[in-house]
C-alpha cells in the first residue's frame, strides 16, 4: 500500500502553532536545501552584488555625512560673521535654520561672540524671548498669565490693569528668564508696573532684582530697586553684568496687596 498524505486541514489533534510550525520548519529546509544545491559560481556572483551594494550604501552615507559636516560649518561661520556685525536678525535666521537641519544637535556654536559695539535695544530686542521659572498667575477681571510669552515685549503698557496685563498671586516672588540670541551687555533694566489702585488689589512690587546666570537659573544680583513709589511707572534699574551674558534673571516681589502686576520690559 502507499503511504496516505495527509493535508494540513487533515492533521486531527494538532494545534493550530504546532501546524503552523510544521509549515515553517519545512519551508527552511526547502529553502536550504535549495541554496546547498546552488552552483559555486552562482553564490560568488550572488555574493559579489550583495557586497556592491552594501560599498553603495557605505558610500551614500559616508557622503551624506560630509555634506551634513560642510553645511554645519558654513552656518556656524554665517552665524559668528553676522554676530559680529551685530546684526542680531541675520543671525537669529542662521541659528533657526541650524536648529531645524540639525534638531538633535545640541552642541552650541563654537567661538560664540557677544554683540560688538554700543548695546542696542533696537536691535537686539527682536529677537529676545523670555519664560517664566514660576506660576501663581493671578486670574480676576482678566486673565493675568501669560501662556504665549508675547505681552512684556508687545510694546503696550497702561496705568491700569488689562488684558495684556501680567499679574501673580502668590508669595514667593516671581522669576522671569530673559535670553537673547546673543552675549550682550546692557547697562539698564526697564519695567513697567502697576500701582496706586489698593481697592484694586494691586501695589507696585516690593522689589525688583535683576541678576545674571545661565540657562538654569540666576547667578549673581547685578542690580535692584526697593522701596518703589506707589504709583503706576517705569522703574528703571542700573544693572552692571561684569560680561556679556544671553540670561538675565529678574526676580519681582509682591508687596503687602494681592497681586502684583507688570506689563512691559526694556533693556538699554
Amino acid at each position: 500500500m502507499k503511504p496516505q498524505s495527509r493535508s494540513l486541514s487533515g492533521l486531527r489533534g494538532v494545534g493550530s502553532r504546532a501546524v503552523v510550525r510544521l509549515v515553517v520548519a519545512s519551508s527552511l529546509a526547502v529553502v536550504s536545501a535549495s541554496w546547498a544545491e546552488d552552483p559555486s559560481e552562482l553564490v560568488n556572483v550572488r555574493r559579489q552584488r550583495e557586497m556592491a551594494i552594501l560599498a553603495i550604501r557605505h558610500e551614500a552615507d559616508a557622503k551624506q555625512a560630509r555634506l551634513d559636516q560642510e553645511y554645519q560649518k558654513a552656518l556656524d561661520d554665517m552665524y559668528r560673521r553676522y554676530a559680529t556685525q551685530n546684526n542680531i536678525a541675520a543671525a537669529a535666521a542662521v541659528l533657526n535654520e541650524r536648529k531645524k537641519v540639525f534638531p538633535g544637535e545640541a552642541k552650541p556654536v563654537e567661538g560664540l561672540p557677544s554683540a560688538s559695539g554700543k548695546f542696542s535695544w533696537a536691535a537686539a530686542g527682536k529677537s529676545l524671548v523670555y519664560r517664566y521659572k514660576s506660576g501663581g498667575f493671578a486670574k480676576s477681571a482678566f486673565d493675568y498669565s501669560d501662556r504665549n510669552h508675547t505681552k512684556l515685549l508687545d510694546g503696550q503698557f497702561r496705568d491700569s490693569a488689562y488684558e495684556g496685563t501680567v499679574a501673580w498671586e502668590d508669595s514667593a516672588p516671581a522669576l522671569v528668564c530673559f535670553e537673547f540670541t546673543l552675549p550682550v551687555k546692557p547697562s539698564r533694566f526697564r519695567v513697567h508696573v502697576l500701582g496706586g489702585m489698593p481697592k484694586a488689589g494691586y501695589k507696585p512690587p516690593r522689589s525688583v532684582v535683576v541678576s545674571d546666570g545661565d540657562r538654569n537659573g540666576p547667578g549673581r544680583e547685578i542690580g535692584s530697586a526697593r522701596d518703589l513709589k506707589d504709583k503706576p511707572d517705569w522703574i528703571d534699574i542700573d544693572i552692571q553684568p561684569t560680561r556679556p551674558s544671553q540670561y538675565f534673571w529678574v526676580a519681582i516681589e509682591k508687596a503687602d496687596a494681592q497681586l502684583v502686576c507688570i506689563d512691559e520690559v526694556e533693556f538699554r
